[in-house]
């Protein structure tokens, strides 16, 4: 082995003041841009954006003028639940204080305190409002609870069914219009002027929560933004007290933390300048950075103290190092950049992003191993680097020695034992399954998600599926939805949703023309539609006094040629979802088609639905983009073939292990979670290549058992970077979000899966082909 074979490597070697100088100028122009940085949380940046679903929600948000809603939950400690004086004077107070908020207007919230009931004040010729006279006495109490249950709408959207809790919305313009620290802003502000309703009102305590889809976006946003607070020093602690206990070098932790720093700082920096959102997938990327950077460091910086400990001149092993490691850790980081870089064949946004920043981030990492490692190690004096203990590393090669006599021994058994691991856990993937709540997002005891489960138990439910219908055609008559036949058909729609499973309510135009129908005619006996339109028009006129016009349009537009249906779910789950769909596709090419109606589905629901095929889809190609570009680029470093199929074998294996064992144990595949085979991918097979790379340089060098030589020699640095790397990523257990919990702990455990396979597995393999060209 003779100098450095790139060039970037002898000018930081003959130049390392400049090179440091040019990597301190990139921080200093970097670091301004971090307050720069935009967090982008909404669940629309996890569908691709141009998805027909995407699409129609956009359409049909703008049609109809709807908007998701905040929903402020108001539960007080009384028995006779909501219609007490207390609660309601703080109904009408906190509804009050909600319109006055800059962003919000009076047009966009409802509570019981802004409904118009169905009692008629003749001198004003026109409808009482619900609090009108305020309820105060037992008998107004009475009668408001009965006007409530007469009027329906209110029940199960505004007021619970049993009157023990109630709920105000607050609509939240729509994500397009609001960057996301403004998103934070108006729920920030919503949730402190609920928070200071939750005091006693006249001896009556009152639990306030506020939930709905915006906040669980939003929430989820701040909770991995506090997470990397905490995460990202203690990551790198981390991996700086385990590289020094490897080592038992300081300079050489030093060395490892002031990587992972500078290239974190100038890529997020660089973000910043660009105007380049952080999503919740890129949010974790700091973690996954930091624990990826040192994975060659690991390597050259072992392989330095091993030449210094030999008592060579440092310049000497300052080349050798580079000259003999650094093929396989450009092989290593290139193919961990097609791991990261497959996700931009993902049609899901903030996984695509992912992809192009975790690249651009491990690029950085090989960039520095190539220029500032080499300078920093010619600056500072070999002394710093050497230590009087020996170091830990070399301590595993009594295993390592062990387990190269095991597979020299009987290398059929081991792969025989490997083989039956790998059937017992890929078992498990039959059982594996989707995730595609926001709400798997929160943990179980957390205030949303205990919050949410209340209001789904009580009211309607916390999800909502729009069933957007439109009549056009020559089969459709003038104006359908005041057409008696029309209205009937959107009735059993109405009743074919009502009775699918996790439906809560459905609230369409028939519901509404019918209970307007109810309360004109005194009682529940008139709900009917009319047998002509003109007077099913005069029924809509009636419910703008009822609702306001805003709200009708949210269920007629003007008009009456288009509809929405807004379905309540609680609990939903794709599948039943995905059957409820069906269900109403066939219901609209049977009973809807012949009068000339469509459907199409909006909703958080419906975008829900869409964002689980195309995390399906993603997982393949990234992962397939993943596996053909490690499996070349090895094949070409290696100039072997035979190496790139090789080198990815292991992380197959581990892939294959992980998989099972989430279908074993019931952890679900979803945004997060689904990232981790790809990623698994391009850094589990860089144990293969350091294992390789020193087998092809044996078989060189004319060993006798190569493969013995390539164990011994690379094994122990292939243990401790699995362990560094596992050890980063299972920080992540200690987040706020289950899913980023879910995805450390699965890296960690596929990355030492690929790292075993390699060290026991590949080994074997080729151990077994070296014993048959003997024999031959």
């Amino acid at each position: 082995m003779g100098k450095p074979p790139f060039w970037t490597v002898r000018l930081a070697l003959r130049r390392p003041v400049a090179m440091l100088a040019v990597w301190g100028l990139a921080l200093a122009v970097a670091l301004p841009g971090l307050a720069r940085l935009q967090l982008r949380t909404d669940g629309r940046s996890l569908v691709p954006p141009k998805a027909p679903a995407v699409l129609i929600d956009r359409q049909v948000r703008q049609t109809f003028g709807l908007r998701d809603p905040l929903l402020v939950l108001v539960e007080p400690a009384d028995p006779r639940g909501v219609y007490n004086p207390a609660t309601l004077h703080l109904l009408a107070d906190l509804t009050a204080a909600l319109r006055a908020l800059p962003g919000v207007g009076p047009g966009h919230v409802r509570s019981l305190a802004t409904e118009t009931g169905s009692r008629y004040d003749r001198i004003g010729r026109d409808f009482l409002p619900l609090f009108a006279p305020f309820p105060e006495t037992p008998e107004r109490l009475a009668q408001l609870r009965k006007e409530v249950l007469g009027l329906d709408l209110p029940v199960g959207l505004l007021v619970s069914a049993d009157g023990s809790a109630a709920t105000i919305l607050v609509d939240v313009p729509p994500a397009e219009s609001l960057k996301s620290d403004e998103r934070f802003e108006l729920w920030r502000q919503v949730d402190a002027t609920a928070r200071r309703f939750a005091r006693p009102v006249e001896g009556l305590s009152h639990r306030i929560a506020v939930v709905g889809a915006p906040a669980a976006e939003t929430l989820l946003g701040r909770y991995i933004l506090d997470d990397l607070r905490l995460l990202v020093p203690a990551a790198m602690a981390l991996v700086a007290i385990l590289l020094y206990v490897a080592l038992r070098s300081l300079a050489a932790a030093a060395l490892g933390l002031a990587k992972v720093g500078v290239c974190l700082c100038v890529l997020f920096g660089g973000m910043g300048w660009v105007g380049e959102p952080i999503f919740l997938s890129t949010a974790i990327l700091p973690v996954i950075l930091v624990a990826v950077g040192l994975a060659d460091e690991i390597h050259l910086l072992a392989r330095y103290l091993e030449l210094l400990a030999e008592g060579g001149p440092a310049g000497r092993a300052r080349e050798l190092t580079f000259a003999e490691l650094g093929n396989a850790v450009i092989l290593a980081l290139f193919t961990t950049i097609t791991g990261f870089a497959s996700f931009v064949l993902a049609p899901i946004p903030a996984l695509s992003h992912f992809g192009v920043v975790a690249a651009l981030g491990v690029a950085l990492c090989l960039v520095f191993s190539l220029t500032a490692t080499p300078a920093a190690l010619a600056l500072v004096p070999a002394a710093r680097f050497r230590s009087r203990q020996p170091a830990t590393l070399a301590l595993g090669r009594g295993g390592i020695a062990w387990l190269a006599d095991l597979v020299a021994a009987r290398p059929r058994a081991v792969l025989i034992v490997l083989g039956l691991v790998t059937a017992a856990l890929g078992a498990g993937i039959f059982r594996l399954e989707v995730q595609d709540s926001w709400l798997e997002g929160f943990s179980p005891t957390s205030e949303l998600r205990r919050a949410t489960a209340r209001l789904d138990e009580r009211f309607l439910g916390s999800h909502r599926l729009l069933v957007a219908v439109r009549f056009a055609g020559p089969a459709a008559p003038p104006k359908p939805l005041l057409d008696p036949k029309v209205l009937a058909r959107m009735g059993e729609l109405e009743a074919t949703l009502r009775a699918a499973p996790s439906v809560g309510g459905v609230l369409g135009p028939y519901r509404l023309v019918t209970t307007v129908a109810g309360i004109a005619g005194g009682g529940a006996r008139f709900r009917e539609i009319r047998e002509r339109p003109e007077w099913n028009a005069v029924l809509y006129a009636q419910a703008d006094h009822f609702l306001g016009v805003a709200a009708r349009r949210e269920i007629a537009a003007d008009g009456f040629a288009q509809g929405i249906v807004q379905v309540y779910l609680r609990n939903a789950n794709y599948r039943d979802t995905a059957a409820l769909l069906v269900r109403v596709r066939r219901f609209e090419r049977a009973r809807l088609a012949p009068l000339g109606g469509s459907l199409a589905f909006a909703g958080d629901i419906a975008v829900s639905q869409a964002m689980i095929p195309a995390i399906v889809d993603g997982q393949f190609s990234s992962f397939a983009g993943a596996l053909l570009g490690s499996a070349l680029t090895v094949a070409f470093g290696l100039r072997r073939p035979s190496a790139g199929l090789a080198s990815i074998l292991p992380a197959l294996g581990a892939i294959l292990w992980t998989f099972g064992l989430m279908g074993w144990l019931g952890i679900p595949l979803g945004v997060a979670t689904s990232m981790f085979c790809a990623i698994t991918l391009g850094i589990g097979d860089d144990y293969a290549i350091h294992f390789l790379d020193r087998r092809v340089r044996a078989l060189a060098e004319g060993e006798a058992q190569p493969t013995r030589v390539a164990l011994l020699d690379s094994g122990p640095a292939i243990l401790w970077d699995a362990l560094v790397i596992a050890l980063g990523f299972g920080l992540l257990a200690a987040s706020q979000v289950p899913v980023n919990r879910r995805l450390g702990i699965l890296l960690g455990l596929a990355l030492l899966a690929a790292a075993t396979v390699t060290l026991s597995g590949l080994s074997a393999v080729f151990t077994l082909r070296e014993k048959a060209s003997h024999r031959e």
